[in-house]
């Protein structure tokens, strides 16, 4: 097992710091340790803890307060330092990095965050005096290099919640079966029209929408989808139902079927 420890410094060359500030700095701080720590997979367990406070220039060092297995320890100082630094790293979700930007929001111009940047290999030593300052135009810069939208073609399955035909462009909301979020799905008027009608001939049709879908990584949410093609799901018969249950029986390990939906999900004891 090993400890995970960041030195920090704060309001560089001056004295001391507004408390006010500190609290915000701090709040941010600890978000982006908490999202690092997810994408490393590492259990938030106790949280951080500030240490070896000292005067003039706030510094301070934080350490998690319980230890981490070792070459998690490892990947996480290597992406601590990776985000620090502006490299790109696979492991490490956008939100998070953006999260890193906003530990920057409460300082003023000329004023600096600054951390003392784990050593780049398996050591538990940070290399001397080799620090990474954050500034609000370092902030910046990074989000305008984060990827926040990609794109995709694929399909989503729902039923039709709404629909805006004098809207520009024309669309309708798909509400999605799994999740319940409305989506933006938005149609050519003349080679879907007849398509659209068929389906709001059918009260609450399940239907599969296929295009262009437009995602926000950093909020993991769908924007919207370019509608190529729409169709009716299969309906599910009872027949079908009757022909799945018992297709498995190993898998219920001398539950009963109750039982086991039961413990999936979460209700068992």
């Amino acid at each position: 097992m090993a400890e995970l420890r960041i030195p920090v410094i704060l309001n560089k060359g001056q004295r001391g710091i507004p408390l006010q500030k500190l609290a915000r700095i701090s709040l941010e701080l600890q978000h982006f340790l908490e999202l690092l720590g997810q994408d490393i997979q590492i259990d938030p367990a106790l949280g951080w803890v500030g240490t070896d406070f000292y005067d003039g220039s706030v510094g301070f060092t934080l350490i998690k307060v319980n230890a981490v297995e070792e070459r998690k320890a490892v990947a996480f100082r290597q992406a601590f330092r990776n985000v620090a630094t502006r490299k790109p790293d696979a492991r490490v979700r956008p939100s998070t990095v953006r999260q890193y930007t906003r530990i920057a929001e409460p300082i003023g111009p000329g004023e600096t965050v600054g951390f003392q940047l784990p050593a780049p290999d398996d050591s538990q030593q940070p290399l001397i005096d080799e620090w990474q300052e954050l500034t609000k135009h370092d902030a910046l810069m990074i989000a305008s290099e984060i990827q926040t939208v990609v794109r995709s073609h694929g399909a989503i399955q729902g039923v039709m919640h709404s629909l805006f035909l004098g809207a520009s462009p024309p669309h309708f909301q798909l509400r999605e079966l799994s999740t319940g979020d409305l989506i933006k799905c938005v149609y050519d008027s003349q080679k879907m029209y007849d398509q659209i009608t068929n389906i709001l001939k059918k009260r609450n049709a399940v239907i599969h929408v296929y295009g262009i879908i437009k995602t926000d990584i950093t909020n993991r949410q769908i924007e919207e989808l370019r509608v190529d093609k729409i169709d009716f799901a299969d309906t599910f018969s009872s027949e079908d139902f009757e022909r799945f249950i018992g297709c498995a029986p190993s898998i219920l390990q001398g539950q009963t079927l109750q039982e086991f939906i039961d413990e999936v999900r979460g209700r068992a004891g």
